[in-house]
């Protein structure tokens, strides 16, 4: 009886003091290795932002460093390029480099180039990563000078005023323009957008003479009233023709043609006016009677 329990004894306490021995080391050891594991993470975490911000905020990777424009004919590239500059050359919240493609205020290079240059209808800007901007230009065409009150304007084709007219510079092309006059001196005020069918009806009065009756006609050209459609040139001749929108240039032509032609063949030196306002009708007048 006495060998059994010794041999009992034997067999439990050595294997009930190694589990309790190797329970505590295991215990001591795991709070160690993860607040380290923590610590690294961390501070990876911290480097890789602090690089990140770096390139993108404050290094020269993505500094614009070249800017191509594009679509204009009339402004120059060199004087765009000098506002766009300026426009770079400074520093967000005094702090941020302009000229750095992310903080780029496109607005802002957009309004002032448009208040700068009369002559660009749009703007659009396009960044390139990494250092790159492409600035596209679309200009107005002038079409155009309307005289109104005491003031003159030059005209887009879209029948809008952009900008005064200054015959002395022409700027926009005033000297080789046609001189739309409003004989009733109404005042301009506001916002001057023509009809663009008008703009058009003046602009085939002038091709359409030259074309297809060899007559040039006078710079300036009148109308009592932008509301009538009616229209009077003087050719270089000396003598003037009425027309009136609503025929339409084809038709008056046909009938101007077939006066010249036979009515007045021999009396056009002394012709004074040719008037071709009334539909299958035209009367003239001559200097002699």
């Amino acid at each position: 009886m006495s060998w059994r329990k010794n041999e009992n004894k034997k067999i439990i306490r050595p294997s009930g003091a190694n589990r309790i021995v190797v329970g505590k080391k295991r215990n001591r050891s795991k709070p160690a290795s993860h607040f380290r594991k923590k610590i690294i993470v961390w501070t990876a975490l911290v480097i890789f932002i602090g690089v990140t911000a770096y390139v993108l905020f404050f290094s020269r990777l993505l500094s614009i460093g070249t800017v191509s424009i594009s679509g204009n004919n009339i402004v120059k590239t060199s004087d765009i390029l000098g506002v766009v500059r300026g426009d770079l050359d400074g520093k967000r919240l005094g702090i941020f480099n302009d000229r750095n493609l992310i903080f780029l205020d496109e607005s802002r290079i957009r309004n002032d180039l448009l208040d700068k240059f009369k002559q660009i209808k749009s703007v659009d800007i396009a960044r390139k990563f990494p250092n790159k901007l492409q600035i596209g230009i679309a200009e107005r065409k002038s079409a155009l000078v309307f005289c109104g009150g005491d003031a003159c304007y030059v005209v887009d084709s879209n029948g809008q005023a952009y900008a005064p007219a200054d015959f002395s510079v022409s700027a926009f092309g005033e000297k080789n323009l046609n001189v739309l006059r409003d004989l009733s001196r109404k005042p301009i005020g506001g916002k001057i957008v023509l009809d663009s069918g008008l703009l058009q009806f003046v602009a085939d009065i002038k091709d359409r003479l030259k074309q297809d009756l060899g007559i040039d006609i006078q710079q300036e050209i009148d109308t009592p009233a932008l509301v009538s459609g009616d229209i009077r040139v003087q050719t270089s001749e000396g003598w003037k023709i009425f027309f009136n929108q609503s025929i339409g240039i084809g038709k008056e032509i046909e009938m101007l043609k077939t006066v010249l032609n036979d009515d007045i063949k021999d009396k056009r030196s002394d012709l004074d006016y040719v008037d071709l306002r009334v539909d299958n009708k035209v009367y003239y007048k001559l200097k002699s009677s």
